[in-house]
């Protein structure tokens, strides 16, 4: 994968008083997917890094679920472009795994996990404390993106419900990548994945890859995680790889590295005159070299090119 694809928010390197609320490397996310366009998309994803309390990583899910219908309906479009994701990968491809655990929109629940860490509105502020410091951070992404900021809004909206203030920053793209995300400098952030056929996610989530300018840009290490993509990468059998991935997408639902928000869908128009498009996971331009015009329907005629 690669930055800049279809989106992914993304919080990490909170450090100090947020991350213990929110648990290890909690993460929001989306992959991206055009249903008969193309397999490429990205990854939406609130990350937490190295937080030392263990079971409230679901808190952020809880509290920001179902944005995918505010972002793609009443939000940006008048209608639906999205469906809920589960995980790293598109629905409907051979590796995707569609039972593993799922985290209902429950503001309620999240606060009560806040709690149990520790952290309440003690001043009558609005805004959850725990010794005297207030629950806020910011979150950075790239301008040039109406989607992102958007995005970014709608948690800001629901983060401040339950009494986090969340800031949002637009920083340009290239200073955003090398000055923010490849040296870790921030807090939250908003980008994207690209993702293809292959279901080998090593350099985004291997223990290996945390350094300056690698792709774990979270921090994620989980050694069961680490073992099953070494074993991904070794296995040629399609069933065994499946089960192995599978599992992998059950422990990234249980430990929320990302919260995964949505898959976002796109509506291509061509003329009903021309013909020999055919669909697949792979888009439909990939065979942009086959398509015609049949002779009864065509309105111009073929340009003479000459030397």
């Amino acid at each position: 994968g690669h930055h800049g694809g279809d989106d992914v928010l993304g919080l990490a390197d909170i450090g100090g008083h947020i991350a213990p609320v929110i648990g290890q490397d909690a993460v929001f996310g989306a992959v991206g997917h055009h249903p008969g366009m193309q397999v490429g998309g990205g990854v939406q994803g609130f990350a937490v890094e190295a937080a030392s309390t263990t079971g409230v990583q679901a808190v952020a899910t809880r509290a920001v679920a179902n944005v995918p219908f505010r972002i793609g309906g009443t939000k940006l479009l008048g209608r639906m472009v999205g469906v809920p994701a589960t995980g790293p990968y598109k629905p409907g491809l051979w590796f995707y795994n569609p039972n593993v655990k799922k985290y209902p929109y429950d503001p309620s629940k999240a606060l009560a996990l806040l709690k149990e860490a520790g952290w309440e509105d003690r001043d009558g502020d609005g805004l959850l404390d725990k010794n005297g410091q207030p629950f806020e951070f910011t979150v950075i992404t790239n301008e040039g993106n109406a989607l992102r900021l958007r995005t970014a809004v709608i948690i800001q909206e629901r983060l401040k419900k339950i009494g986090i203030r969340m800031k949002i920053r637009v920083i340009e793209w290239s200073a955003f990548i090398n000055e923010f995300i490849d040296k870790k400098n921030f807090e939250a952030t908003i980008l994207g994945w690209t993702t293809g056929f292959e279901p080998d996610p090593y350099d985004i989530w291997h223990s290996s890859k945390t350094g300056k300018k690698e792709l774990n840009f979270i921090t994620y290490k989980n050694a069961e995680v680490d073992e099953l993509l070494e074993s991904g990468r070794r296995i040629f059998d399609q069933e065994k790889r499946k089960a192995i991935y599978r599992r992998f997408q059950e422990i990234l639902a249980e430990e929320q590295p990302y919260t995964f928000l949505y898959v976002p869908e796109a509506l291509p128009i061509v003329h009903a005159r021309i013909h020999g498009i055919e669909p697949s996971p792979l888009g439909i331009s990939y065979n942009f070299d086959r398509w015609y015009v049949p002779e009864g329907l065509r309105k111009y005629g073929r340009l003479a090119i000459s030397p």
